[in-house]
C-alpha cells in the first residue's frame, strides 16, 4: 500500500 504511495506521488513529480 505504501509503495502505491510512493509510485503515485513519483508520477505527479513527473507530471509536472
Amino acid at each position: 500500500m505504501f509503495f502505491l504511495m510512493v509510485s503515485g506521488e513519483r508520477i505527479l513529480k513527473k507530471m509536472e
